[in-house]
């Protein structure tokens, strides 16, 4: 006879529990407890819920022989020592109707035995045990109620304390298994895993798993003492955080997102929230911000905002908080957090860097940062030289930056960082608040003395923030580098211009005008000498 292993998910024995047949007069025939050594394997996709878990085993049924060695029938008898009040509250919990009470029914034999029934009008007299092998394996099926409530109530004792498995073995692509080191015989247990929820990995919700195999008329046999049942936790990643901007201006709107897969099933008790810490430099747009479960655009009925910033700023310490108000509706969804936040004036400047930043984070229920949500935005800035033709520097010359049309860059809008700066006595022009790319510098004004010549010039800004200047002017006064020193010249007379380029063009034509206002006079000095003599 072909015989179908019995379901060891986490409803219960489904096949077992939906009602195992008994022999005839199996009530009444002399019965033996089996024995049998049994083998129970339990599956994850993660080493660490296998590790993790801290089990406890009861034995809620044992399997019994009401027949003999040869031509066994076997059944069903709820284990010694069980506490009768607590199994029939279980039950009752479960959804079961008229559970006996007469005080010597076998409670695990009637409870297997029962069939879902209705009356005429539809309405359910009677319930089954049930299974679910998919998640959500919390779902409210009448087997999980009844898991659930021994756990809340258990009356049953452990087999053993502790519970050992031995090592796992397998690996992230194939899954991972453990069977149990202790000792169990053939049987119908509860699993309860004693180790707490955490941020990463849930408690695995209660297991009740079975041994044997059932025939199609519910006949169980024992040719297999062996079960396999999915270790139900849930490995959850940790909560994530990211921009999409690696660089910013002041002044400019830099985006932001949270995520979070809630696990499936979700833990008893689990909470939800999200702390996050912006630093100084930045300022919260609480108005864009966003959260979806899947693709689903929550209402502020089903989430919260603490607010713990002032006027909304970052400081690095205070956090804001979204708390989502009820998770559990939300079992296996992604959780996505969307919002903006101002880059402002009071970024600090990296230790040890050139550049100012901004960063974000989140942290845990105990304040530790969770490690790889730290973002960071750069801000960069640049500056020049402004020399003489003797490479002194000039003070007094005036320079705007702007961004043209085939340009990428973003101008600041601070007050803190002008787009119009004049040079100092050190001739130094520094231009601040600005993300990568590219910008024009154009001198609007030279230092008092020099000639009106005036410089132009690109200036590119990498990622990483280096600098590379491209001279434009036609003077050459503004060459091409990148060099840390770059200077940019202004000039007394057009005989310090660069001897290159327009600026060398330049100097040949007033040479050439020189040179042909003295050839005029000489000629005219000729033209007089020579009417003198005659």
């Amino acid at each position: 006879m072909k015989f179908k292993k019995l379901f060891a998910g986490v409803a219960a024995a489904a096949t077992l529990l939906a009602g195992m047949a008994f022999g005839t007069g199996a009530a009444n025939a002399a019965e033996t407890t089996v024995d049998t050594a049994a083998t129970v394997t339990f599956k994850a996709s993660k080493e660490k819920q296998l590790t993790s878990a801290q089990l406890s085993a009861y034995k809620i049924a044992d399997y019994v022989n009401y027949g003999t060695a040869k031509t066994p029938v076997y059944g069903v008898k709820t284990a010694a020592g069980a506490n009768r009040t607590k199994l029939a509250a279980a039950l009752t919990a479960a959804g079961f109707q008229n559970v006996p009470i007469d005080g010597t029914t076998d409670l695990m034999a009637w409870a297997m035995n029962q069939k879902t029934t209705t009356d005429t009008d539809g309405t359910v007299t009677q319930v089954q045990f049930d299974q679910s092998e998919t998640r959500p394996w919390n779902n409210p099926s009448v087997t999980r109620k009844f898991a659930d409530a021994l756990q809340a109530g258990n009356p049953f004792t452990a087999t053993a304390d502790p519970f050992v498995l031995n090592k796992a073995t397998g690996n992230d692509t194939d899954g991972w298994a453990a069977t149990n080191k202790t000792a169990l015989t053939a049987g119908v247990y509860l699993f309860l895993d004693g180790n707490a929820s955490t941020d990463t990995l849930t408690q695995a919700v209660p297991m009740i798993v079975s041994t044997g195999s059932v025939d199609a008329e519910g006949v169980l046999s024992l040719g297999d003492s062996t079960a396999e049942v999915d270790m139900k936790s849930t490995v959850s990643g940790t909560q994530t955080k990211s921009t999409t901007s690696k660089s910013a201006s002041v002044g400019e709107t830099v985006p932001f997102e949270l995520g979070y897969t809630i696990p499936n099933p979700v833990p008893t008790d689990f909470t939800l929230q999200f702390k996050d810490v912006p630093s100084k430099g930045l300022t919260v747009n609480f108005a864009s911000l966003t959260v979806k479960a899947g693709d689903k655009v929550l209402t502020d009925t089903d989430y919260t905002v603490e607010n713990n910033l002032t006027d909304n700023k970052g400081d690095g310490t205070n956090t804001f908080v979204v708390k989502i108000t009820d998770p559990a509706k939300y079992a296996g969804k992604q959780i996505t957090i969307t919002y903006n936040a101002t880059v402002n004036d009071e970024a600090e400047t990296v230790e040890g860097q050139d550049y100012h930043a901004v960063t974000n984070k989140l942290v845990g229920n105990d304040g530790t940062p969770i490690p790889g949500t730290e973002t960071l935005t750069k801000i960069f800035g640049f500056k020049f030289t402004k020399v003489n033709a003797q490479g002194e520097a000039v003070e007094g010359a005036k320079f705007t930056l702007s961004v043209a049309k085939d340009q990428n860059g973003v101008l600041p809008n601070s007050d803190k960082y002008p787009l119009e700066v004049t040079s100092g006595a050190n001739g130094v022009v520094k231009f601040d608040g600005l993300k990568a790319g590219s910008y024009t510098v154009t001198e609007t004004a030279v230092a008092d003395g020099y000639q009106d010549f005036k410089a132009s010039f690109t200036v590119a800004i990498d990622e990483n923030g280096k600098v590379t200047f491209a001279g434009t002017d036609s003077w050459g006064l503004a060459p091409k580098g990148s060099a840390d020193d770059y200077k940019v010249t202004n000039v007394k007379s057009v005989f310090e211009l660069p001897k290159t380029g327009a600026a060398g063009i330049a100097l040949f034509v007033v040479i050439a005008a020189l040179l042909g206002g003295a050839a005029a006079t000489v000629y005219a000095k000729s033209r007089r000498t020579s009417r003198a003599l005659r």
